[in-house]
């Protein structure tokens, strides 16, 4: 029960990241569909670089550091981005998504109380 769950706050958390980020970039026209889209291919380069890197039993940072170069190449065909753009907007989401996870983590234990794992 509880991975449909966070699959699916992780991938809203996400959407709610690049809707912040695309504001910040005054992008004007299509924002949830370029949102949208740029939330599943980056869960889907997430997944497959984390899939691979523990198929060949590598350390986390491998996973952040591959991500973000195949998600550079999908932000250079939908978005105009000068370089650090590039580079920053990936970190920036997952940090976004992480702290929009945390805090909807935080509100569920508060109001139903802790899980317990059986």
């Amino acid at each position: 029960m509880l991975q449909p769950l966070f699959l699916l706050t992780f991938f809203i958390c996400t959407f709610i990241g690049f809707r912040f980020v695309l504001a910040y970039l005054r992008v004007k026209d299509e924002v949830n569909k370029r949102a949208i889209a740029l939330t599943i291919s980056f869960l889907a380069i997430q997944l497959a670089c984390g899939w691979v890197s523990n198929l060949l039993n590598f350390v986390e940072p491998t996973t952040l550091i591959a991500s973000v170069i195949l998600f550079a190449f999908v932000l250079r065909k939908v978005l105009i981005l000068k370089l650090w753009q590039v580079i920053a907007i990936p970190i920036v989401v997952s940090m976004i998504s992480t702290l929009f996870m945390a805090i909807t983590f935080m509100l569920a234990i508060r109001l139903f109380g802790p899980i317990g794992v059986n």
